[in-house]
């Protein structure tokens, strides 16, 4: 697939494609355990649900071994708080991501913070959740895009059985800023407090280049487990980027954990 000015989408080795192939294959044909009266999910299916009423904050670090079309290596690190609460009778959550960049070929420092609303509606099928989405960004430059971006966060999620399924876009506008992002969501209950599913893979597309600047394969290992008494989440999250974009990741392993605080129910 060709791009507006030359950037193609360029497929991993076979043998990834094929692994990857038979994984899905496999998480498709594995048959549910769950009755068929759907029950309260568990910390490890909400802690995969960006809908999910439950209070988290995660430590991510993004390794990348390898760049498109540029030598060197990079390292970013991510802060990520989700708070819900509720105003008006509506559930919210509140979302904020700092992202740092720590080293290798990009340099260093602090990039654009995002901060969104999501405000939750329940439905039969499931839930869906709107909200508007702020970008502050920090290093901006004279010839890039402006500080400020503003704009739309939708997106929905259902289960069935051991299944999280649903979409997630983000929008941003701005003084020569337009882009969005659509994140698949799918994750499996493999074992109690054990999820498989695509992980942050989001598929980014840039409105005034016309083309898309990041299509991750991604599949995330998750587990839930207990330090001293308190929920926290352990994860790896290998991803590798088709969009060939100079500079660009290609291959990442995101790799981190979150402290869990369920709401209180009683």
């Amino acid at each position: 697939m060709a791009s507006h000015d030359g950037h193609r989408l360029h497929a991993p080795a076979r043998p990834v494609v094929l692994r990857a192939l038979l994984l899905l294959g496999a998480l498709w044909l594995t048959p549910s355990a769950v009755a068929s009266g759907q029950e309260a999910p568990s910390l490890a299916e909400q802690a995969v649900d960006p809908t999910a009423s439950l209070m988290s904050f995660q430590f991510i670090d993004n390794y990348t071994p390898a760049l498109w079309d540029q030598d060197g290596t990079s390292n970013s690190l991510l802060f990520r708080a989700a708070i819900p609460f509720v105003a008006w009778r509506k559930p919210n959550i509140f979302r904020v991501s700092v992202p740092y960049t720590s080293g290798g070929a990009r340099g260093s420092g602090l990039e654009g913070v995002q901060l969104f609303d999501l405000v939750i509606f329940p439905a039969k099928w499931g839930r869906w959740g709107v909200g508007p989405l702020l970008s502050l960004q920090q290093d901006f430059r004279p010839d890039g895009p402006g500080p400020f971006g503003i704009g739309p966060a939708i997106g929905f999620t259902m289960r069935r059985g051991r299944w999280t399924l649903g979409l997630f876009s983000q929008n941003l506008f701005g003084d020569g800023l337009a882009a969005s992002s659509l994140q698949p969501i799918a994750a499996y209950l493999v074992a109690p407090g054990t999820t498989l599913s695509l992980g942050d893979a989001q598929i980014a597309y840039d409105w005034n280049e016309g083309e898309l600047t990041r299509f991750p394969l991604s599949i995330q290992l998750g587990h839930v487990t207990t330090l001293a008494g308190q929920p926290i989440r352990l994860f790896v999250n290998p991803q590798y980027n088709l969009a060939d974009q100079a500079g660009a990741d290609q291959w990442t392993l995101a790799f981190g954990f979150a402290v869990l605080a369920p709401m209180r129910t009683d």
